[in-house]
């Protein structure tokens, strides 16, 4: 092999060569950070609407859980009867539950074999906390606090302490109380079917009440959730819709369910 073919293998890359590759190889890098960025912002995006979707529907489970307990009565005091009862934990006489459209206070027994649980941070000295395995009767109440949905625990007068929050970020929250007048349709008559004629928060006969809707709606704690646009809305609990500024990215959900009060049969 002559010198002249030497130093024609030996050139390697020219200046030209090394800039196409380095670019290319910038082009490549930039395309693969850029995916690694959408698919964290779809993760984080995802991860909130996730959070946002289980924290609503725990606080409907816990709402739910109280109401199913209302007026419940352990195999040791099975010869009491609500209907029978004094007014205590806030709550009128011969009633199992009193509220309003922001708040719901019920009232319960404990029961030895763990059936009864607690809403409220009121640990201290319950060994079985959550569980209320005890033969005592015990009051809680579920209210929204500014943003924060809580419940409390009542004492016998009425009186709320061992807050804990349940959900926060709430932005529209509403109870509403399904009462069953005595029917007249001609069947029935002066008998009640449990079921409820009409929902309302206002002038509310408790003892005719045997069911309760719950509205919850929620705002997600990052604003960049959702696309900044105008023409958003999001479903109020009155069944409105409210307009969502278009600086606001952030996501919106409405919760709601139905609770019977299973516990109620007079």
């Amino acid at each position: 092999m002559s010198q002249h073919q030497l130093i024609k293998y030996n050139l390697g890359f020219t200046l030209i060569e090394l800039m196409i590759g380095l670019s290319l190889a910038m082009l490549l890098t930039l395309a693969v950070a850029n995916i690694y960025l959408q698919t964290k912002n779809t993760f984080s995006t995802q991860s909130e609407v996730n959070r946002q979707a289980d924290e609503g529907k725990y606080a409907l489970f816990t709402i739910q859980r109280i109401a199913y307990q209302a007026g419940y009565i352990d195999e040791a005091n099975i010869a009491v009867y609500f209907k029978n009862m004094a007014t205590t934990h806030g709550i009128d006489a011969k009633n199992i539950i009193k509220g309003n459209a922001n708040s719901i206070s019920a009232r319960f027994y404990g029961d030895p074999l763990g059936h009864s649980i607690s809403c409220a941070a009121d640990s201290a000295g319950n060994s079985n906390f959550p569980q209320l395995k005890d033969s005592a009767l015990h009051g809680y109440k579920i209210y929204l606090d500014g943003a924060q949905l809580k419940c409390g625990k009542l004492s016998a007068a009425g009186v709320v302490s061992d807050e804990q929050v349940i959900t926060d970020n709430v932005i529209d929250f509403n109870i509403l109380y399904g009462e069953d007048k005595a029917d007249a349709d001609g069947i029935n008559i002066g008998k009640k079917d449990h079921i409820a004629d009409a929902y309302k928060n206002t002038s509310v006969n408790w003892e005719d009440v045997y069911s309760i809707k719950v509205c919850l709606v929620t705002k997600s704690s990052k604003n960049n959730i959702a696309a900044k646009t105008t023409g958003r809305t999001y479903l109020k609990c009155d069944n409105t819709q409210a307009a969502i500024d278009a600086n606001d990215g952030a996501n919106y959900r409405t919760f709601n369910t139905t609770v019977s009060l299973r516990n109620k049969y007079n």
